[in-house]
């Protein structure tokens, strides 16, 4: 129905582009895997001890106000 010319640069074509989509979807999967375990190692004990911080803060606060009031923690807060 078509030359034979025509169907052999149709099925190159798509052969081309399925073996550029696995390997698109390869890399992509690579270095998505690669970022987020980086990112893991990197910057969550970094948000967990912010976190833990905070957490610090504000139980301090919260017994200065016990002990001494609530002026002493709006005080403390403004240091």
């Amino acid at each position: 129905m078509f030359p034979d010319v025509f169907r052999c640069k149709l099925e190159s074509s798509v052969d081309w582009s399925v073996w550029a989509a696995k390997h698109t979807f390869s890399f992509v999967r690579s270095a998505l895997w690669i970022v987020s375990s980086s990112m893991m190692i990197l910057v969550l004990p970094y948000v967990i001890e912010k976190e833990r911080s905070e957490y610090e803060k504000s139980q301090v606060a919260q017994q200065r106000q016990m002990l001494l009031g609530p002026s002493a923690a709006v005080s403390a807060a403004k240091h």
